[in-house]
């Protein structure tokens, strides 16, 4: 029997659906075993990799959707919502936050929630953020997994560790990147 088909005999909601958002169509999967169980919006990392929270990710947490109704988004450029006529231009941090907001407001009125829970990771948790700060009102709490806060330091003390372990490991190859 089918994941989504289950739960909606046993009350609960599966839904795969197209949204306008800023004149491109993305994605949304609305999954959860009780429809009035709290929404949590997720925003994978990327962008343009849809994992972990994607629209495909449905089965890897079957817990989700135990405690709350799910709802996996396809960022702009990603997964189901994957549109090669995007430009480069429209793929920045303002204009994903714009999509996730018209999202947030989608999600707010056409299933009546007042607040949602937001949860993002790695580039999500960017977005996630952004929205949490310019819209506290919409929200009943954020959760960071993976959370960045100061991208171009990360790099720095990632390539710093890789070129000590390079230098420890004698690897001449990668020690003098």
């Amino acid at each position: 029997m089918l994941l989504g088909y289950r739960f909606i005999v046993q009350g609960g909601i599966s839904e795969l659906k197209e949204i306008n958002v800023n004149g491109d169509k993305q994605y949304i999967l609305v999954e959860g075993k009780d429809k009035e169980k709290p929404f949590c919006l997720f925003l994978h990392g990327g962008p343009l990799t849809p994992f972990p929270y994607g629209v495909s990710a449905r089965t890897l947490y079957p817990e989700i959707t135990e405690n709350c109704v799910v709802v996996y988004y396809d960022q702009r450029g990603s997964g189901k919502s994957f549109n090669k006529k995007l430009t480069n231009n429209t793929m920045n941090l303002s204009q994903f936050t714009k999509d996730a907001t018209i999202i947030v407001d989608y999600i707010r009125e056409h299933y009546q929630q007042e607040k949602i829970f937001v949860i993002g990771q790695s580039f999500g948790t960017v977005i996630g953020t952004q929205l949490v700060s310019n819209y506290p009102e919409k929200f009943h709490a954020y959760l960071g997994i993976s959370q960045l806060t100061n991208i171009s330091k990360g790099q720095e003390l990632g390539y710093n560790w890789l070129q000590s372990e390079a230098i420890a490991n004698e690897d001449k190859k990668y020690s003098e990147f």
